[in-house]
């Protein structure tokens, strides 16, 4: 049974128009290695790689990649800042291993210099070090840096509260959780103000009484 990671890429990607098949289907004994997967992808009709070769690509772009090896770093708990990657020797390693190995009928598909993509849990905040931490990654050997938190915001868009999805029980879970109210409007978010919130208590205190 693939894990909730495994399903959130293959429905990224397969959203977006591309078959995926996941490389490495056994469980590694190191305990590290558990929550890590990787996929290749391939987009049908598609002759030539993304343009531009952009880091942190839009969905139009990400749509335009022919195929690509994915990697995947489910640390959830953890961002990914330049200190954590610098200490990461396996990235570099697995990202040169799943190149040796990958067998001749995955070869036969992918056809047009694929794409290396890593997707992580989150990336620094500020601006600075975020383009520093991608910059880094990059050096290591990948193309294009994803995140989960913009996986997930496009499956929350993507979902309809009205349209049962029997055959994906990540759709089905989160189409309930928008259904019931439990998932917070995202587009919110940006008109939020910068000011904290005044308790009730206050308001009443600062509150003008009425004139008789």
């Amino acid at each position: 049974m693939s894990s909730v990671n495994d399903q959130i890429i293959r429905e990224f990607f397969e959203l977006q128009g591309f078959l995926v098949r996941q490389i490495r289907k056994h469980v590694s004994p190191m305990p590290d290695e558990v929550e890590e997967s990787d996929f290749w992808i391939w987009h049908p009709g598609l002759a030539a790689g993304i343009s531009g070769r952009k880091t942190s690509p839009s969905e139009a772009e990400i749509r335009s990649i022919a195929s690509a090896f994915i990697f995947v770093k489910p640390w959830h708990t953890e961002t990914f800042t330049t200190g954590v990657i610098e200490n990461d020797q396996d990235l570099t390693k697995r990202l040169s291993s799943t190149l040796e190995a990958n067998d001749s009928e995955t070869q036969s598909w992918l056809q047009h210099q694929p794409r290396n993509i890593l997707i992580v849990s989150n990336l620094p905040k500020s601006k600075a070090a975020r383009e520093k931490a991608i910059a880094l990654i990059k050096e290591k050997g990948f193309d294009v840096v994803l995140t989960f938190d913009r996986i997930l915001s496009r499956l929350l868009e993507h979902v309809e509260r009205n349209r049962n999805y029997q055959r994906s029980d990540l759709l089905q879970t989160l189409r309930l959780l928008k259904n019931y109210g439990l998932v917070r409007p995202l587009q919110l978010e940006l008109f939020e103000s910068s000011k904290p919130r005044k308790k009730r208590n206050e308001r009443s205190a600062t509150k003008k009484p009425k004139k008789k």
